[in-house]
This record gives C-alpha cells, sequence and structure tokens, in this order.
C-alpha cells in the first residue's frame, strides 16, 4: 500500500462517496476507484459497502480507516517537522447559511486541507442577516449566502436556485408531489426567520399575510417547533431532508416561479489575505455545482455556469 492509496481511502470514507473524493482530491472516480480496489486486494478485505446511497465502511474498514488516519497524521507531522517553516499562516474565515452548511461545511473543510494545507479555514454558520452584516464589518472573507438588496454592494456571484417548500406537522399530511399554494400556507400560524433575513425578505414581499407565532434565527428551533406541531414553516429542502425522511414533517413545494431564493457567493472587499480568499471562494463554487450535479442538494438549479471561474475574483 501507499500514500495515494491510505489517502483516497480514507476521504471517500469521510465524504461518503466516490465522486466528492475525486473532486476533492482532483482526481477521476475511475482512478478513485483503482486505488481503492487495489488497497481492498492487498489486504484481502472488503472496505466499503457499495449502495445507491454512497461508501459505508465495514469493520474492516472502520478499523483501517482509524489506522490510517493516525498514518496519514504521523507523516503529516512528520512532514512539518522537517520542511522549513512559512512565515505566515493565512486564515479565510467562511460564512456559510445555516440551511446549507451540513452539505457544503465538512467537503470545504475537506478540500481545503488537501488542496491548501497551510491554510487555516474558519467557519462561521448563521442567517443570511448576520452574515451580511459580519461581511460588512470586516469579521468574513468570503460568504456564500442567500441574495437580499443589501448585499449588492459586496458583487455577489449567483451560483444558484433554490425552490422553497411549505413544512408543516407530519398530521398536515403535505406531500411532496402535490404543491401548495402560498395563501393556503398563510392561513396557518407560521414559525418565521427574523426580520432583515434573505428569506424573511423574500416572504415579506409576497402577497402574502402571515400569522407569527414564533420568530427565530435557528434553524434547528424551526424545525422542531414544526415537529411540535407549533405552526408551520417555509424553508428549502435540504434543510429539512433529515426530518422528511424520519417522517418527523410533511412538506410540499410552493407554487409560483418567484418562490425561490438565489444562492450567492461573495468575496470581502478587505479580505486579510485576497489570494487566499479568492481561492476559497473557487472551491466553494466548484463544491455547490458538485453537490448539485449529483443530485445531494434537493432542488437546487445552477445558474448560467461556464466553467470559468475568474468573475469571483474582486
Amino acid at each position: 500500500m501507499d500514500i495515494k492509496q491510505l489517502t483516497a481511502f480514507v476521504t471517500v470514507a469521510e465524504l461518503g462517496s466516490v465522486t466528492r473524493a475525486a473532486d476533492s482530491l482532483h482526481l477521476t472516480q475511475s482512478s478513485v476507484t483503482r486505488q481503492i480496489q487495489a488497497l481492498e486486494q492487498e489486504l484481502g478485505v472488503t472496505l466499503f459497502e457499495r449502495t445507491r446511497n454512497g461508501m459505508t465502511l465495514t469493520i474492516a474498514g472502520r478499523v483501517m480507516a482509524e489506522r490510517s488516519r493516525s498514518a496519514l497524521l504521523e507523516l503529516g507531522r512528520a512532514r512539518a517537522e522537517i520542511t522549513p517553516m512559512p512565515t505566515a499562516t493565512d486564515t479565510v474565515t467562511v460564512g456559510l447559511l445555516e440551511s446549507i452548511a451540513e452539505a457544503i461545511g465538512l467537503p470545504l473543510a475537506t478540500t481545503v486541507r488537501h488542496e491548501y494545507p497551510g491554510l487555516d479555514l474558519c467557519l462561521v454558520v448563521s442567517d443570511s442577516g448576520r452574515l451580511q452584516r459580519r461581511m460588512d464589518e470586516g469579521e468574513l472573507d468570503v460568504s456564500l449566502t442567500a441574495e437580499s438588496p443589501g448585499i449588492t454592494a459586496l458583487s455577489p456571484t449567483p451560483l444558484a436556485t433554490e425552490q422553497l417548500w411549505a413544512i408543516a406537522p407530519a398530521n398536515a399530511l403535505l406531500r411532496a408531489d402535490v404543491p401548495v399554494a402560498l395563501r393556503d400556507v398563510a392561513e396557518h400560524p407560521m414559525v418565521l426567520p427574523p426580520l432583515g433575513s434573505a428569506l424573511r425578505d423574500l416572504l415579506d414581499s409576497l402577497d402574502a399575510r402571515f400569522r407569527a407565532v414564533v420568530t427565530t434565527a435557528s434553524l434547528r428551533i424551526q424545525k422542531q417547533l414544526v415537529v411540535g406541531g407549533r405552526g408551520w414553516a417555509v424553508l428549502p429542502p435540504v434543510a429539512f431532508a433529515e426530518e422528511l425522511a424520519a417522517h418527523s414533517i410533511s412538506a410540499a413545494p410552493l407554487q409560483g416561479p418567484q418562490l425561490q431564493r438565489r444562492i450567492v457567493l461573495a468575496v470581502g472587499r478587505t479580505a486579510r489575505s485576497a489570494t487566499a480568499a479568492e481561492n476559497v471562494a473557487r472551491l466553494l463554487a466548484r463544491l455547490v455545482r458538485s453537490e448539485i450535479r449529483d443530485g445531494r442538494w434537493p432542488s437546487a438549479r445552477l445558474i448560467g455556469y461556464r466553467g470559468d471561474d475568474s468573475r469571483l475574483c474582486r
């Protein structure tokens, strides 16, 4: 076995997907697959169970993953001890919209570790309003958030559109194949995001009068309140996929072409390291495309990408 095989194996184990691992390592899927197969043949065991939902470690695979991580960590420490230290370490602070943080955060951290090992990454997860304020105050270098009128000064790059859905308690019996009208949703008590957030601004601009029983910036609390029967909410499917799969809520797409939000990527004008921030912004754009193309970001659609990320630079 060699370092390339171990690196491919650990990356697939962490991301649960050959496709994600290939994107992260800048390799083809067939190359990653060959390295995994060669490792399995050398060890004489099966390391992964291959299913339609991804790659799951076997018992032998879990043991091997733990040992491989330790081995790669020790090799990294040895390399650090014998390699001259750089004069400074770049730090890039990235703001992620809470509803998409789980889909993007881990792949981003893993990719940065492999491609820019000397870069420190700081992730800040919040709602769009707070991310915008922190970007305005120079606390964020890069932000992946929802488009709102106040963010125009940051020259955001639109990446995707995302359909909005109504979510309700399970006994409301909403169905994914039966869209619901916004006026019908507005007849129910609502759990809404706070004023100043992009989603709240969008909802307030529509021809509907919502009765907010609870207002909170916490996505987790919004979903808990819906599960508990306190009200309905409007969210993108990526934010509630786990609850829907567990049948603790019911959900349906909202009718109307305007009932979607745009996901945008912005690089701060006062980024502490412009080059590092732009590199991370390109990685984020690449990961968004990968998540959507491979079906891991439900109901999102890419906006006019033609393969050139130079427009992300400030």
